[in-house]
């Protein structure tokens, strides 16, 4: 299970606390989202679930032994690749053939609105272009946990509720997906909500 248990957090000795003993526990299965003010610490808690970072005090069960998944606010696409190769290395990373990746890669470009940019290079995709791609990718990985940092945060409201629907069925087809949002619409599409304020969640 993920989870924080009296976790105080804070980037360097002299800097402000961000978390202040946060406890949390993330459901085995379903979506999660994480919501509270920019700058509340989200994006921190994340990378503790992760295990990229390690709290002051406190105990975190993280996935660092797990296979995870990522979607950050900024694109990490191959900028040279089109649109499909982006999709379909994650797929050729599984050990699928060129052709069924390549097969895949097209369904998960339509599914996400893609079709029409799937043989454009990643480096001229508009910022919504690319954030329907991160996701397209990250369904791409199959990983047992997906962290997601503002994964609509470029989105118009109908994007959004496509990204929030595929998020929401990856979670129910056994993905554990943890959502650092602002946005209404994947807050409300999530199985469980977090709210983060003051170094705390209530």
């Amino acid at each position: 299970m993920l989870a924080l248990n009296d976790v105080w957090f804070r980037y360097g000795r002299r800097s402000e606390w961000v978390l202040r003993g946060a406890d949390l526990r993330i459901p085995p299965r379903g979506m999660v989202a994480l919501v509270g003010p920019s700058g509340s610490g989200k994006s921190t808690v994340l990378g503790l679930l992760a295990g990229y970072l390690r709290p002051v005090r406190g105990t975190v069960h993280s996935a660092k032994d797990e296979k995870v998944g990522w979607i950050f606010q900024m694109s990490t696409m191959l900028g040279s690749r089109t649109t499909l190769d982006n999709i379909a290395v994650s797929l050729l990373a599984h050990g699928i053939s060129r052709r069924e990746a390549r097969a895949a890669a097209e369904g998960l470009a339509e599914r996400y609105g893609l079709t029409d940019v799937s043989q454009h290079r990643a480096r001229t995709l508009s910022g919504g272009e690319l954030q329907r791609l991160a996701v397209a990718r990250a369904e791409a990985t199959r990983s047992p946990v997906l962290f997601c940092d503002e994964p609509t945060a470029q989105l118009d409201a109908s994007n959004s509720e496509l990204v929030a629907g595929s998020l929401k069925t990856l979670a129910e087809a056994g993905t554990v997906v943890v959502v650092a949002t602002h946005d209404r619409c994947v807050e409300e599409a999530a199985d469980a909500v977090f709210r983060l304020s003051n170094g705390v969640f209530r």
